[in-house]
């Protein structure tokens, strides 16, 4: 497979300078995409529940990210250090080989985008259930990709306005519009009537 390609976008709540959303994307072997939603404090939740997990998988192989079982562990982690704090969701998937491996925890989304143009929600199933709350359910997320196929990872601002039709409808215009021009394309669309929440999506071309 070529190098992926990951790109993406935030966007806070219209009136808003704030912004609760955050995410990360680790250029590394396999590379990872993070993207959390906080309820508050000025975005500092989530950008917290990032900087723990970068520091849980600094060190972590392939064969490490490639087993489920630590996805749930590094999750319980996260759950715990935000306990009687603000709470927030957690999606994330690292890209190995032929696959993507990862775990959803509360209300965001991981959508695939297949060669032929249809579209699979990975995250299909989750708990709302938010990483603080001590009672979480991490989601597993472990799907075959293909070259040409695109992942995005979006908290509920972003995907909540959009039909799946939609979804779809902007996947397709990957072929006319930069790659790194499309995440922007998501919020705009999610935001044409205003942007009711803070938006956040991140894109991974294949």
């Amino acid at each position: 497979m070529k190098q992926i390609e990951i790109y993406g976008v935030s966007k806070p709540q219209d009136g808003r300078k704030t912004n609760e959303d955050a995410f990360a994307i680790i250029r590394d072997e396999p590379p990872v995409v993070v993207v959390c939603d906080g309820a508050g404090d000025a975005e500092q939740s989530a950008k917290k529940v990032i900087r723990n997990f970068q520091g849980l998988v600094r060190q972590a192989s392939a064969m490490e990210y490639a087993n489920l079982q630590n996805w749930k562990s590094w999750t319980g982690m996260l759950d715990a250090n935000l306990l009687d704090g603000h709470q927030c969701t957690f999606a994330a998937v690292a890209t190995l080989a032929d696959r993507i491996v990862g775990v959803n925890v509360g209300d965001g989304k991981i959508v695939k985008f297949s060669k032929g143009g249809s579209i699979v929600t990975l995250s299909y199933g989750s708990s709302k259930k938010r990483l603080g709350s001590g009672d979480i359910e991490p989601f597993p997320i472990h799907a075959p990709i293909q070259r040409g196929e695109i992942v995005a990872v979006m908290t509920d601002g972003a995907w909540t306005p959009l039909s799946q039709q939609r979804i779809a409808s902007l996947f397709r215009q990957k072929i006319a519009v930069h790659p790194a021009d499309l995440p922007e394309r998501f919020l705009l669309e999610a935001g044409k009537h205003g942007r009711a929440d803070d938006m956040t999506a991140v894109l991974i071309y294949y």
